[in-house]
């Protein structure tokens, strides 16, 4: 049972007061977690305060952070009543699921953001914004495709942004966790582990190949197999998108010279 009561302030607006009651307490001592760390989690990532008295938590905070507060809180002690964990990892998952049915921005619905001049991927840190028309191309397919790749020269933001929308569903909880690898040769062995309803992003730079001689590149032969596939993208990306310190471009466009026809 839960009950709302407004504090006495001069603005009552500003401060909410929620009295959430749970009926089992050795539950709620697990809910809480060791030296109440769970409740520290919900603290910090709401800016709210949780008061425990018996089995009643108290959340004091913004209205509408408060209320996210009470339905995590809800939805981890049904978890504790179902047997499963209310671990860090499930508190942070509930933040995150929750967050998104309280209307938190979803990384989905921001293809709005592809209709303006303004592009932007949120993080929780910092709004991360794709400068050059490449990149605002590379971002778009990264939300649209299952498997997405990015090729051009070092320093064009191809990891960056595709780490930063890889974050972005991470938060709003459309991916439960990221995983960064380094394919040795064997590319198709790679991309045959995407798994169900999972995405993939591949970012490489053709010139920058340290295989032996005669080995053929597996960036190379998936640009040539799955170039025709749907949903499967391939962005590219030159000198002119270069984002490090000015020199970078004019090395890579020195090397690029020098490459045969």
């Amino acid at each position: 049972m839960a009950t709302d009561v407004l504090t006495p302030q001069t603005n009552p607006t500003e401060i909410h007061e929620t009295v959430v009651e749970f009926p089992d307490n050795l539950l709620l001592i697990d809910l809480c977690g060791e030296y109440d760390r769970n409740i520290a989690e919900v603290e910090k990532s709401l800016a709210v305060q949780i008061l425990r008295r018996g089995n009643v938590l108290t959340i004091i905070g913004d209205p509408d952070a408060s209320a996210i507060a009470k339905d995590v809180l809800h939805s981890l002690y049904q978890r504790l009543e179902q047997g499963r964990s209310g671990e860090l990892g499930d508190v942070d998952r509930e933040l995150r699921m929750v967050g998104v049915s309280a209307n938190v921005t979803d990384p989905y619905d921001q293809m709005e953001m592809f209709s303006g001049d303004r592009f932007e991927i949120k993080t929780r840190k910092k709004p991360v914004e794709p400068r050059t028309d490449a990149q605002k191309a590379y971002v778009k397919s990264l939300f649209t495709n299952d498997l997405a790749f990015g090729i051009g020269p070092a320093g064009t933001g191809k990891t960056y942004l595709a780490v930063a929308a890889g974050v972005s569903m991470f938060i709003m909880g459309h991916v439960d966790r990221i995983i960064l690898s380094r394919p040795a040769v064997l590319m198709k062995m790679f991309l045959t582990r995407l798994g169900e309803g999972s995405r993939m992003v591949i970012t490489g730079d053709r010139s920058q190949v340290d295989l032996p001689r005669g080995v053929t590149s597996g960036l190379h032969d998936a640009e040539r197999l799955l170039k025709d596939i749907p949903k499967i993208s391939f962005n590219y990306f030159t000198s002119k998108d270069v984002v490090r310190h000015p020199l970078v471009a004019a090395i890579i466009e020195a090397y690029d010279a020098e490459q045969p026809n």
